[in-house]
């Protein structure tokens, strides 16, 4: 008999920023992209609008490039912060504000813009 599968919950999924789960959820997105030819050469500059808990921040600092990671709720923000105190040498900004707006995000050009969780909300 096999045994059944177990899926994440959201809650798991939004602070589960084991290696291997990032990989998971963004390795396959992230080729999709770099197979339309029109992104330049890494590292990136990423700009992570609605980032939530910051898993797509993470990933992408792991991979060595420089990420501003935005959201509205400070409380969701608190779980990247702790993650990064754990993690050192992740290259995150954090801003608290309303991505729709984005006042308090640097003025700054990105090479890529994630908002894996937003435009539902928007």
């Amino acid at each position: 008999m096999s045994q059944p599968t177990i899926h994440p919950t959201a809650q798991q999924l939004l602070t589960d920023f084991r290696p291997e789960a990032l990989a998971d959820r963004h390795d396959r997105q992230h080729s999709l992209l770099e197979a339309t030819g029109e992104l330049g050469r890494p590292p990136y500059r990423v700009l992570d609008l609605g980032s939530g808990s910051g898993v797509t921040a993470v990933w992408a600092a792991r991979r060595g490039w420089r990420v501003t990671a935005v959201d509205v709720a400070a409380e969701n923000l608190a779980v990247l912060r702790r993650q990064l105190e754990e993690e050192s040498g992740l290259s995150i900004d954090i801003v608290v504000d309303d991505a729709t707006r984005c006042e308090s995000v640097p003025d700054a050009a990105y090479d890529l813009a994630y908002l894996k969780d937003l435009l539902e909300h928007v």
